[in-house]
């Protein structure tokens, strides 16, 4: 028989998934892996009928059971099998080796089945002898967009050349378009408590990932067109208005919502690059 906890921590994940559904069916669920481990699965087996037919493998429910804990070992990792790698950058001290690596770099991961992306992959001059030698030709120095946030080359109020993130401004419109929608679904679901705890949650967690230093002005932005958009939300609830900017900002003082906050910092950038 399947274990009782396991069976009610599989059911409060799914529950929540189905309520999250319901409430927002536009939402894409892009990490559901964690539920593929061998006790759900030893579940999900427990739960299938006995007397069903083979599956398109001829094995029937009996013959899979006799060796059951390395069955569901082998089918979690055939089902985990990721035959690709994500974003990356490698940095070079010299042109030179920059080059190298680039010409290298598609045979090498031939050798384990991947290949480069011709439309997001570049060489570019980055860093402080690229920012001086752009500024002396009267050009840019090149950006890069990686993990939502623009990288850039620029100088801090001391003048000292540094880099720099700032939040991607597509990343940043298409979260907002994501949450106008969601307000305007949940307006007349949840209570005005609820929507403050959800923004609550979704400001802390906007902050959390992009508050890097030097990325001020950004989660500041953010924070000021999510203000609008639920001001808009709450007015839309029925035909009658509910609040003009004066009382809704008396309400904001009563219930405010997370000032935008810079989590790490220029030291904590530094040390990890």
């Amino acid at each position: 028989m399947p274990n009782a906890e396991s069976e009610n921590k599989l059911s409060t994940k799914l529950n929540r998934l189905t309520e999250i559904a319901r409430v927002e069916p536009g939402t894409k669920f892009t990490s559901l892996a964690h539920l593929l481990d061998e006790e759900n699965l030893k579940q999900c087996y427990e739960e299938l009928r006995k007397d069903a037919a083979a599956g398109i493998d001829k094995v029937s429910h009996e013959e899979y059971r006799k060796d059951l804990e390395a069955n569901l070992r082998d089918l979690v990792k055939r089902l985990k099998a990721n035959r690709y790698c994500d974003d990356f950058i490698i940095g070079c001290t010299n042109k030179q080796a920059a080059e190298k690596v680039w010409r290298d770099l598609g045979g090498r991961l031939k050798k384990f089945g991947l290949e480069i992306s011709e439309t997001k992959s570049r060489l570019i001059e980055f860093g402080m002898q690229a920012y001086y030698k752009s500024g002396r030709e009267g050009k840019k120095v090149k950006t890069f967009d990686f993990l939502g946030f623009t990288h850039y080359m620029g100088k801090s109020r001391k003048g000292t050349v540094k880099p720099g993130r700032k939040t991607i401004g597509k990343r940043m419109r298409k979260s907002l378009i994501v949450l106008n929608e969601r307000l305007r679904k949940l307006r007349n679901i949840l209570s005005f408590q609820e929507q403050h705890k959800h923004l609550c949650r979704v400001l802390n967690g906007y902050y959390n990932y992009y508050g890097f230093a030097g990325n001020s002005l950004a989660l500041s932005n953010f924070s000021y067109r999510v203000r609008r958009l639920w001001f808009k939300w709450l007015n839309r609830r029925s035909q009658r208005k509910s609040f003009n900017w004066n009382k809704f900002n008396l309400l904001l003082k009563r219930h405010p919502l997370p000032k935008p906050r810079i989590v790490k910092g220029y030291s904590w950038i530094y040390s990890s690059t």
